[in-house]
């Protein structure tokens, strides 16, 4: 699940498709679908600070690897080196039991939007 940082001047709707194409290397999206807003306290992961999150549903478009490899070249840590990110697509249903930090907080939105009617909800 790609994240980042709104620059200064930057929409979040600009932020997520700019951090998207940085982190994942794709670059063909559909429309951004804006879900929701929520804080997270991050002192349980030893940093004293809250996180003011933006949640997107942002589709690709076009064909896609099942797997890849992509490095982010202007990382925003600072750091010089590239990182590198491993990627791969899971069913909807089975993201929660992966996220960690409160990123599912608005999973529900999502699953809303991409899951047909009548499916069911995993536990």
């Amino acid at each position: 699940m790609p994240a980042g940082t709104i620059l200064p001047e930057e929409l979040p709707e600009m932020a997520v498709v700019r951090e998207a194409r940085e982190e994942t290397g794709l670059d063909a999206f559909a429309q951004v679908m804006f879900l929701g807003i929520s804080e997270f306290d991050a002192r349980p992961f030893g940093k004293v600070e809250v996180h003011r999150r933006h949640f997107f549903h942002l589709p690709v478009q076009g064909t896609f690897p099942e797997r890849w490899r992509h490095y982010e070249r202007d990382p925003a840590d600072g750091s010089v080196e590239p990182i590198a990110f491993d990627f791969y697509w899971l069913p909807v249903s089975d993201v929660s039991r992966r996220l960690i930090a409160d990123h599912g907080s608005l999973l529900a939105r999502l699953r809303l939007n991409v899951e047909p009617l009548g499916a069911e909800e995993s536990t």
